[in-house]
């Protein structure tokens, strides 16, 4: 018939594939018309209290960054630095910085059409701290709140990490002088200063903007990653590290001792704070150091002139400069005695079980234990890496384990002033352990009326209890408790000096 179109099998073979092709061009048209750029947006977080007042270390982790309409927020590192990959595209991107116990800041009106970096007047971007109570203002309710736990420190039940802003590890006058600095300051008063800065080369990503949240990542390359500058490059790059700002580029960040009784560095940190608690002739002094350390075996072990044995003896501080301790305390004193087991720094001395031993992990557990029913071979073999025969112990799983009543270490020894009970009030020196890799040594002054009598076993016990010690054991005390860091004894010793003793425990920088 004619005007009828007749297609032959063969041509419908032909046609088929050509409207697949045409049909597939289609798609890849519409996918690419539906797309949306996404770049990266970094930059630097900065505590006002660090300007301000000039605080030795300040926190600059744990501060998020959200963008609007994005779930997944970014957060600072350790140097402030913060990145949210896979931003879309647009003209006008805000941006909200929050943490507890500072004054969230909202960025508004940055265009994002290329991987930028922010910045404060090319510098860090500052958020004010004193927000406690998250109202957007700092008020007097926020002066309320702090003055609950002023005059608080670290390792006290009452002090709070929130309302340490300069983060010294005691709330005091420092943090409520930064906070006023602020007084009646709202989110809105914050300065309108803000900048960015192109990331020079940098390219864009394709994303669905059916699920913005789910841009994909950009497939990473062998191409060097290259360090912004004014001249452009076209290396792209998905960390850029302004150098033609104040900004500082992340680093390894030098061990440092920050005062005399203070020093972070190297994964370790030694916080110590002197107290004193009663009058006149009852007064106690007593020296706190919470001490965090990267592994058990950061807690070392030396010997008198570095050999094991009888009658071998040197000063806490000799001990300590010859191998280099940035922290040490007074040890067992075995060498007045021939029992127990001692291993030390991994390897063992003296397996003569007899009293109550403490041990240390690698993995920086403490426990106290019954050295005649552990084997040495058992210890070690569970990566005991000290063990130390004295006691006893004073903090055991968390339970206090007074009253103490007849206590003698030395029943064995021929000295009668050694075999006498040791629960009265005297120099101390023990250890404690809150969590693992976490201790804290107390060193406790005596013998001096009105400047501290001592303490008996039972109150040196409630002190690591009340510190949070899941563990703690006694460790020499008397004319031996000494506490040394850096380069100086921090404790006044009972003898007026130091005495020569047998061993320390310590740790270096």
């Amino acid at each position: 018939m004619r005007g009828s179109l007749k297609i032959s099998k063969g041509r419908v073979k032909k046609v088929v594939p050509a409207l697949l092709i045409i049909f597939t061009i289609l798609i890849a048209i519409f996918q690419q018309v539906n797309a949306e750029d996404v770049y990266t947006v970094s930059g630097y977080v900065k505590p006002a209290l660090a300007n301000q007042i000039g605080s030795a270390s300040t926190r600059l982790s744990g501060f998020t960054i959200v963008t609007d309409g994005y779930e997944a927020p970014g957060q600072t590192d350790s140097k402030g630095y913060f990145e949210i990959k896979d931003v879309l595209s647009s003209s006008k991107v805000s941006f909200i910085i929050s943490k507890p116990g500072y004054l969230t800041r909202e960025i508004t009106n940055i265009p994002v059409t290329n991987n930028i970096v922010l910045s404060e007047g090319n510098l860090q971007i500052n958020i004010w701290p004193g927000d406690f109570n998250g109202d957007l203002i700092i008020n007097m309710s926020d002066i309320v709140q702090i003055s609950k736990v002023f005059n608080t420190a670290a390792l006290e039940s009452t002090y709070n990490q929130i309302y340490d802003v300069n983060n010294d590890n005691a709330i005091n006058m420092l943090d409520v002088v930064g906070v006023a600095k602020n007084f009646n300051k709202k989110s809105s008063d914050y300065p309108s200063d803000i900048t960015y800065k192109v990331v020079q080369g940098s390219t864009p990503t394709k994303a669905p903007t059916s699920t913005p949240t789910k841009a994909p990542t950009p497939t990473p390359t062998n191409t060097p990653t290259s360090t912004p500058t004014n001249t452009p490059t076209n290396t792209p790059t998905n960390t850029p590290t302004p150098t033609n700002t104040p900004m500082p580029t992340p680093t390894n960040t030098p061990a440092e001792v920050l005062d005399d009784m203070n020093y972070v560095g190297n994964g370790k940190s030694v916080h110590i704070k002197k107290y004193e608690q009663g009058t006149g002739e009852d007064k106690i002094t007593y020296y706190v150091a919470d001490i965090k350390v990267n592994k058990g075996s950061d807690i070392l072990s030396a010997f008198a002139k570095n050999t094991f044995g009888k009658n071998i003896t040197d000063t806490t501080s000799n001990m300590a400069e010859q191998n280099n301790a940035l922290f040490a305390v007074n040890g067992s004193y075995y060498g007045f005695r021939d029992d127990g087991i001692e291993i030390r720094n991994g390897e063992m001395y003296r397996n003569v079980p007899f009293r109550t031993g403490l041990v240390i992990y690698n993995n920086g557990k403490m426990e106290s234990y019954t050295e005649s029913s552990d084997s040495v071979t058992k210890l070690l073999e569970n990566g005991a890496y000290q063990a130390i025969s004295f006691g006893p112990a004073l903090v055991k799983s968390g339970v206090l384990q007074s009253p103490f009543v007849n206590v003698v270490i030395d029943i064995n020894s021929p000295s009668s002033a050694a075999r006498r009970p040791i629960e009265g009030a005297n120099p101390r020196t023990g250890i404690g352990m809150i969590e693992p890799n976490h201790f804290v040594f107390i060193v406790v002054d005596g013998r001096d009326p009105g400047y501290s009598r001592g303490a008996t076993l039972d109150e040196f016990a409630k002190m690591f209890y009340d510190l949070g010690c899941k563990e703690a054991f006694n460790l020499d005390g008397g004319g031996s408790s000494n506490m040394y860091f850096n380069g100086k004894v921090v404790n006044q010793p009972s003898l007026g000096g130091e005495r020569k003793i047998s061993d320390i425990l310590y740790i270096t920088k």
